[in-house]
């Protein structure tokens, strides 16, 4: 998977959340921190969107892709975009 698409498909999981939870979608980009910038996005939604995610890559996606490591910044579209790409390519994901 090209970091790009895995960027893409990240943000379009997220925004299919939004728009089902009649929230405001704006454009997200790359560096776009979903935790932190995106109005009423949480942890719950993080489960949520983990689950879009193995749905659409038919993969098994841990809700960690979008949880910050301890003491980190909430991870940006891109950081996401690398951890799912570990999973998608690899089948695994470092502890986070």
């Amino acid at each position: 998977m090209k970091k790009s698409d895995a960027i893409d498909i990240a943000i379009d999981a997220v925004r299919q959340i939004q728009q089902e939870s009649m929230r405001p979608v704006a454009e997200f980009t790359a560096a776009t921190r979903p935790l932190d910038d995106i109005e009423g996005f949480d942890s719950l939604n993080c489960v949520e969107a983990a689950v879009k995610l193995t749905e659409m890559l038919n993969v098994d996606i841990p809700d960690s892709v979008f949880i910050p490591d301890i003491g980190a910044s909430s991870p940006t579209f891109e950081q996401i975009g690398d951890k799912l790409r570990e999973v998608v390519n690899d089948g695994s994901i470092a502890s986070v």
